[in-house]
């Protein structure tokens, strides 16, 4: 149920700062939106900027997955 509870957090995280911009949402706002206190959140997230920090390292770990070279294999005009 923790991972859960993380995983809920940076989704909603993520949609309100595309919706709303960064700067406008705080924890609190982050908190709200999934129904669960302030210390539950502080649970899995010391601060808002270790919410960034996570979603930022999963879009890095998406990004360099998607954009490795091939392995086993020359580089396709698909893989450009």
């Amino acid at each position: 149920m923790a991972r859960q509870t993380r995983q809920r957090i940076l989704d909603a995280a993520l949609a309100m700062f595309n919706a709303q911009g960064e700067p406008n949402v705080t924890t609190n706002h982050i908190a709200d939106e999934l129904e669960i206190s302030p210390g539950n959140l502080y649970y899995h997230f010391r601060n808002k900027d270790d919410i960034i920090e996570q979603l930022f390292a999963g879009y890095e770990a998406r990004m360099d997955a998607a954009l490795s070279a091939p392995e086993g294999r020359l580089p396709g005009l698909e893989d450009v």
